[in-house]
């Protein structure tokens, strides 16, 4: 009885190391069409495709993934994307600091990206429009004592868009426990 438990055990760890060995070869053919796309990425204002992202998110959670949850494989795809970005060349995002965001940052651009935490927001939307970073990420509190919306009015400014509220699990409140958003902007022109 327990030979043939660890019989079929065994057989069964086979049959998961061939199908890793097919995730593995799929996942260095995708290397290298990634790299290919950041070098047709070079030119354009946002090495950022959130459009694209956000439906391949939708996609995962409509998609059956057996006994696997839809949760456990939006993280696997994101950490996917996050890797795909540092084959593709890096990303700069610079994080407002004074709102402990940086955790919600790092969980959704990983470690593809370079996180710096900044706290002043016109350099972030300087650094923003001349391309020297790929996102911003700031705070929205509706009663917030931080205006950089009205600064976003400036003539300089006209091509950043809030493009993505990052989606995140756990509560910020700050500002007499006011529950804010965490928004992402970036020279990309989709805007949700």
């Amino acid at each position: 009885m327990l030979k043939n438990k660890i019989s079929k055990l065994l057989t069964l760890r086979k049959t998961i190391n061939i199908i890793d060995a097919s995730i593995f070869k799929l996942l260095q053919k995708r290397s290298f069409v990634v790299k290919q796309v950041g070098m047709l990425k070079k030119s354009a204002p946002s090495k950022i495709a959130f459009a694209r992202e956000i439906n391949i998110a939708k996609k995962i959670n409509k998609t059956d993934f057996g006994l696997y949850n839809p949760i456990f494989m939006q993280k696997i795809w994101r950490e996917l994307i996050s890797a795909s970005l540092y084959i593709e060349g890096g990303l700069r995002i610079l994080i407002y600091k004074d709102f402990n965001l940086w955790e919600l940052a790092k969980d959704h651009f990983s470690g593809g990206a370079n996180l710096e935490m900044c706290e002043d927001i016109p350099f972030m939307l300087n650094e923003l429009v001349s391309g020297k970073c790929e996102c911003i990420v700031l705070p929205d509190f509706t009663d917030s004592p931080i205006n950089w919306k009205d600064i976003l009015i400036e003539e300089k400014y006209a091509d950043i868009n809030i493009n993505l509220k990052l989606p995140y699990f756990k509560e910020i409140k700050t500002f007499d426990n006011k529950q804010g958003f965490v928004l992402s902007l970036s020279k990309e022109t989709m805007i949700l």
